[in-house]
This record gives structure tokens, sequence and C-alpha cells, in this order.
């Protein structure tokens, strides 16, 4: 027995680098025990050189040894630290690639400052947040309340005054009730519609608090951090929803008078539903974030990587869009294809079966569902990714050709359109218009005009702002228009050149707008109020497209060389 304890203890205490040496240190980062060799070599190396490494005293205890697990984007590493700037737990393998050049801490560290700053999520969520929203829902509750009353108060009180006129009359009476129940009918199911909102909003928010409640009752550190990583509602969750108001229905009776009962029989007002823009809530137990935590726009922008994609692939590409780990593109032909961005290989295929190359507009879902537009057939389609079928579904129609498409942050979906029609000349004319939609395809805005002028000819690329802007790339006018989240322009922008050709754009998290420039090969960058501020890249040799990650990170994509270049154009400052 005491023979094994030994053997047991010495195999314990050996170097889990190079299992042939005696460990004599061990490293609180990775961690794991080392000899001296082995512990050299550990601090020689780029990527381990800021590890914390100690002398190995005696029987370190099993619960010492902190074991993270595998990194679930490369199974075969274990986690070692955490980035600090992207907040998540990383591998030796994702630290030359996607975190390259972060500034990294011990895993505990970041840990604990997320686990603080959940805290304050979870006394906001009770303090400001959902209180809001039952104030939200009290008003909203009240006023459908008054407003189902006036309107039974309204219809008897019409009967009232009908029942003293001819049985002409009465017949203009339960006509005046019709038009009145019809015409209630879009502010009673608007008000139905916010409450339903507003308590789904609720629900969220109250499943969200009990998540964070139990993961703040556990020690599961990786799970509390990735928790965080990958629910957007930590972000949108302070943004407090649009409240609205409804006018009172009222009536006017009018006198008696057979000759003129139409006339005479009284007119009403019916009630109007009117939405208030939301606001967003501050913090009530955060600190403010130091100015040393904000960006600024470098002077010298910077590339960071390139990649290939797919260097097996001749075929250009004719759009493309991303999410936190892969790229999908249309290439011209038949196929949609998912890319994994650390190799540029090929992850997915889907042959359509016919030629889409018409296909301007492309978004990923929060659900990983893809959605493309057929700009010939007049469809926007939802492709549902399948180990065992691709499924193609056809989600809405148009009686126009739909173009650009963008994911906002609330999973509504903006919709780029053109038509042609015939002038008075009977001249082929273009114009265009932005339809926001519902995630269920309900149309919840269409921008087109204003002072009686078309805004639009050919709109080909749109993205919403930090601020709701909607920035519109149009082709046809060769300009990019930005307009409010009312449909409201704001203002129109053009290159530093005369000559301007907009295609792709993107904004980044301090409202810029980011342009590609066709004809001068150029990616310009202008502020939220439409401010030239810099070119950030020039001198490009092809056509070209262009993304900006949440990280702010400029993603450019030759379409037919398909070499992905990374740019960093904006830095910490204080």
């Amino acid at each position: 027995m005491a023979e094994g304890g030994d053997v047991q203890a010495q195999n314990a205490s050996q170097c889990e680098n190079c299992d042939c040496q005696p460990a004599t240190h061990y490293c609180k980062t990775c961690p794991g025990r080392l000899c001296e060799p082995c512990k050299v070599q550990h601090l020689q190396r780029k990527i381990s050189n800021s590890h914390h490494i100690v002398l190995l005293r005696g029987n370190i205890q099993e619960d010492v040894i902190k074991d993270y697990g595998f990194c679930r984007f490369h199974p075969e590493s274990k986690y070692e630290v955490c980035c600090k700037l992207c907040e998540v737990p990383v591998c030796a393998r994702c630290l030359t690639k996607n975190h390259n050049g972060h500034v990294l801490a011990e895993i505990p560290k970041v840990y604990e400052e997320s686990k603080k700053s959940m805290r304050v999520d979870l006394k906001d969520l009770d303090d400001i947040i959902l209180p809001e929203h039952d104030a939200l829902l009290d008003d909203a509750t009240q006023l459908l309340t008054t407003l189902k009353q006036k309107i039974e108060d309204l219809e008897n009180e019409m009967k009232s005054h009908a029942n003293t006129m001819t049985d002409m009359i009465q017949k203009i009476m339960q006509a005046g009730v019709k038009q009145m129940a019809k015409l209630s009918t879009g502010p009673y199911e608007g008000l139905q519609m916010q409450i339903i909102s507003l308590e789904e909003r609720i629900l969220q928010l109250t499943n969200l608090k009990s998540d964070m409640t139990k993961l703040l009752d556990s020690d599961n550190m990786v799970e509390l951090l990735w928790f965080r990583q990958e629910n957007s509602i930590f972000s949108e969750m302070y943004s407090i929803p649009d409240s609205c108001t409804c006018s009172k229905p009222t009536f006017s009776p009018g006198k008696v008078d057979m000759n003129q009962l139409l006339q005479q029989f009284g007119a009403f007002t019916y009630p109007v539903l009117q939405y208030h823009r939301g606001r967003r809530v501050p913090s009530k137990h955060r600190a403010i974030k130091a100015s040393g935590q904000q960006k600024k726009v470098m002077k010298s922008p910077k590339k960071t990587s390139t990649l290939k994609i797919d260097k097996k692939r001749k075929d250009p590409i004719s759009t493309f869009c991303m999410d936190h780990d892969s790229l999908w593109a249309i290439h011209v032909g038949k196929k949609l294809i998912q890319y994994d961005l650390d190799t540029g290989q090929e992850l997915d295929c889907i042959d359509f079966k016919r030629d889409f190359a018409q296909g301007a507009g492309l978004a990923i879902l929060r659900t990983g569902n893809v959605l493309y537009t057929d700009c010939e057939s007049k469809l926007i389609y939802e492709i549902s990714p399948n180990l065992d079928e691709l499924k193609v579904q056809k989600m809405c129609t148009t009686e126009n050709h739909p173009t650009g498409l963008y994911l906002c942050r609330n999973d509504d979906i903006l919709v780029c359109q053109v038509s042609q029609v015939k002038s008075a000349e009977d001249k082929t004319q273009e114009k265009g218009f932005i339809a926001k939609y519902s995630k269920t395809w309900n149309l919840l805005l269409k921008i087109s005009h204003q002072d009686h002028k078309e805004l639009f000819s050919r709109p080909y690329f749109v993205a919403e702002n930090v601020n709701m802007d909607i920035c519109v790339s149009d082709v046809g006018k060769q300009q990019v228009i930005v307009v409010n989240r009312d449909g409201k322009k704001r203002f129109s922008l053009g290159g530093t050149t005369q000559k301007f050709n907009p295609q792709q754009l993107d904004t980044d998290s301090l409202g810029n707008i980011v342009v590609a420039d066709h004809t001068n090969a150029c990616i310009y960058l202008f502020n939220k109020d439409g401010m030239y501020l810099s070119t950030i890249v020039s001198k490009l040799t092809e056509v070209f497209g262009l993304s900006v990650d949440r990280k702010d990170n400029l993603y450019e994509l030759g379409f037919v060389s398909r070499k992905m270049k990374v740019y960093k154009y904006l830095e910490e400052h204080g």
C-alpha cells in the first residue's frame, strides 16, 4: 500500500508537458505542472510568456488546479486564458487567430468582473427595466380599457340620438356604428398588440433574470462568460420599448332635419393610435465608463490579416454576409456557400438548381437561417440548413424587385425594393423604396416619398445605425441616403470626388457609416451625421464588398480573387 502510494505521488508530481522529468513548477494560467526545462520553454513562447508560473511546493491540492475544459471552437485544445477585450475564454489556437494582439487575463479574474457586471444587470432589471416595462403595460391596459368604454358610450349616445329620428335616421345610425367599429379596429388592435409585445418582453426579461440568477449561484465560469457573450439582450435590455397614446373618439349630434338627415345625424372623430419613440434608460447601479474606454478613428488604419476563401473554387462571389465565426457567400451561378472565417474552408453548400445571380440581398437570422433575395423572381427566401436536407422556403412576395437585406437589432428586417415604371413620354424609369418588416413578415414601415418627391431610385444596400437611422446605398442616384427611424430624410452623402458609385455599406459601434465606392476603388468613412472622416482603404484592384463586425473590424472581400482582408480603423483613447 505504501509502495503504491509512493508511485501515485511520484506520477502526480511528474511534468505534464514532457512526462519524463519531475515537476518543479506549476502554471496557474494553463494550468499544468512543468519541469525546469519545460518552464523555460513555456515562458519563451510568445503565446505563453505572460503566464503566471509558481514554484511547486509539496503536494498541490487538486481543487487549486482549475481545469476550464476544452475550447468549443478547437475541441483538441484546452482553455488557457481569457480575452479581456472579448470577455470570452480562449485556447492557444484562438490566441493566434481571432484574439491575436488582444489584452489577456486569467479566467477567474474576468469571471469575477463579468459576474460583478451581471449582478449590476440583475439590480437594474429589478430597479429600472422591469418597473419601466410594468408601467408601460399599465398605461397600455388603461388606454385600452378607456378606449373600449368610450367606444361603448359613444355607441349608446349615437343610438339614443337615432331613436328621435325616422327610420331613415335609423339606417344612417347603423352605418355610423359600423363605421365607428371599423375605424376603431386599428387602434384597438394596435393597443392589444402593444400589450402582447410588452408581456412577451417582460417574460423574456424575467426568464433572463432567472437564468442570470442561476448562473450567479453556480460556479460555472465558462458558461457564465459565454452566456453574457451570446445573449445580445444584455445590450438591448436597457432600451425601453415604444409607448403609445390614443385619442378619444367623439360624437357631435346634429339637429333633426328631415331634408338634411345625412348632415344632421352628426359627425364623430375616430381614435388615432400614436406611437412615441422608446428611450434608453441609464443604469442605476453601473458606474459610467471612463473616457479611456471610448474609441476614435485611427490616423492610419492598418491591415491585420488576409484570408483566402476556398482556394479550390474559381467562380466569383456576388455578395456575402457574416456571423461571428462563419461567412455566407452567393457565388455567381447557383450556389450559396458557408465558409469558416478562421480557415476559409467550405463548411456547407446549397445548390439552387437554377441560376440566382440576381440575388443581391443576404442576411443571417439569429436562428442561424439565411435570408436571400431573388431579384428576378421578385421573392425573398429563407433557407434552413439541415444535416440531412436543405429546405428553401418562400417568405414573402412583392410587386417589386427585392435587392438588399438587413437584420435590425430588434430582429426587424429591412428590404430594398426596386420597380420599373413608364413615364408620360413612355420612357422606363426606376423608382424604389425601403420596407421594414417584423420577423413574422408584417409590414411595419414603407419609406418612399418626402415632400411629394421620390427618395430613392435604385436602392441596393441598406444598414441600420446605432441611432436607428436607416442608411441606404442608392446606385441609381449614386448617393448614400440616410433617413431616421420614421422614414424622414436626414441627409445624403457622396465621396470626396465628383464621381461616386456607392455599393455595399455597413455601420460601426460609433454610428460611423462605412461605404464601398467602386468608381474610385475606395472605402470611405463618414460619421453618423454625414461628415467625411477618412478613406480607410484605397487603390483596390477589383469589385469588392465589405462588412463591419461587432468589434469594429472591417472585412473587405475581393469578389473575383476571393481574398478577405481585415482592417482595424478604430482605437481606444483616453
